[in-house]
């Protein structure tokens, strides 16, 4: 007979003991249809990806009748021995594509067997988000990559300023994304990166001293942007977090303010003291002994009496003066240790010595 049709046949049917029948056999003969082979898409790295054939399943479906079941297996020998795939989110073993030969049985109906084809398309491997600093006082623009780490020539990418290249150059603060997609005409690939750019600029440094002498506190104050560290009389550090620096020594001193990228700014100070020594002979160098950086307290001298060993008055000073000359009476006062009282604004009292030197 010819597929799709009914042929009647006759069958003899004998037992043990002779006795025989004849019975009619309805044939019912029919055509085998043919399935077209699928292709499921998925992202994947590495040419591996993981596959749900619950999907590859629903597209055999527009090609058969309801209640068609579909079993997956990895190959022919797979298929010879029964052994089936179990876990329908199957994970290709072989990289980029991998060919499943599908078996399609339904009660009502003849299928021939059939192909799966699992294309992986690899998704673009990107650099992770990132935090940069940028010193926009020295530097206009900064370049901002896309972090593609498998580029294969193949990728798109999309800024969230509109811009489509893979780097692109930027000259202000602010949060940049980049979605980077391998399309390979089904189905697209896409991985997102988050750049944050933070504006930093050169310090603008004063130095405020506050405190009673002798513990006087320097508080480095910046403006401008950044993340500011700090240090005194070193250009090498160690630098802290915080501004303040206490128990300041009397004297010139810098205070250096280091700003990423923007590099470090210096600035110097004074902190209100007394001279150990001074040498009045005349040539341009410490010929005078007064108090130094008096105007740099909150907590101002207002006079000083410098007295010789004995307790004898020699000279009352202004702080604001040019100081004491070593004469006193016209007289050129020996190489000695003189003592000085200097009186605050405040009431507060210091007394101590220093060193005459010819």
């Amino acid at each position: 007979g010819s597929p799709g049709t009914d042929e009647i046949v006759y069958a003899r049917v004998e037992n043990q003991f002779g006795c025989a029948d004849v019975a009619e056999v309805t044939l019912n003969l029919k055509f085998e249809t043919t399935i077209t082979p699928e292709r499921l898409d998925e992202c994947g790295t590495n040419g591996v990806a993981t596959f749900n054939l619950n999907d590859a399943s629903a597209l055999f479906d527009r090609q058969t009748i309801p209640n068609t079941t579909y079993t997956y297996y990895r190959n022919q020998t797979d298929l010879s021995s029964g052994t089936a795939i179990t876990d329908l989110n199957y994970a290709n073993d072989t990289a980029n594509m991998q060919t499943l030969i599908v078996v399609v049985e339904n009660p009502s109906e003849c299928y021939t067997n059939t192909t799966l084809a699992l294309a992986v398309t690899e998704t673009p491997q990107i650099a992770a988000d990132e935090t940069i600093s940028n010193c926009f006082d020295t530097t206009d623009t900064i370049t901002l990559s896309s972090g593609v780490m498998n580029d294969d020539g193949t990728f798109t990418y999309n800024w969230s300023t509109g811009e489509t290249t893979e780097n692109i150059q930027v000259m202000t603060s602010g949060i940049y994304t980049v979605t980077t997609t391998k399309n390979n005409g089904t189905i697209n690939c896409s991985t997102s990166r988050t750049i944050t750019v933070d504006s930093q600029s050169t310090a603008n440094v004063s130095v405020a001293i506050t405190g009673d002498f002798p513990n006087f506190t320097a508080t480095v104050n910046t403006a401008g942007s950044g993340n500011f560290k700090y240090a005194i009389d070193s250009p090498e550090g160690p630098f802290q977090d915080s501004n303040v620096f206490q128990n300041i020594n009397a004297g010139e001193h810098i205070a250096y303010v280091q700003n990423g990228s923007c590099g470090i700014t210096a600035k110097a100070f004074a902190v209100l003291g007394f001279p150990e020594f001074f040498t009045p002979n005349s040539d341009g160098f410490n010929d005078f002994w007064n108090v130094t950086n008096s105007t740099e307290s909150t907590n101002n001298v207002r006079i000083i009496y410098i007295f010789d060993r004995y307790g004898k008055l020699l000279k009352t000073l202004s702080p604001t003066g040019r100081g004491w000359d070593g004469i006193f009476n016209g007289q050129q006062m020996p190489s000695s240790d003189y003592w000085f009282l200097a009186e605050f604004q405040s009431g507060f009292e210091f007394k101590n010595h220093f060193t005459l030197k010819r």
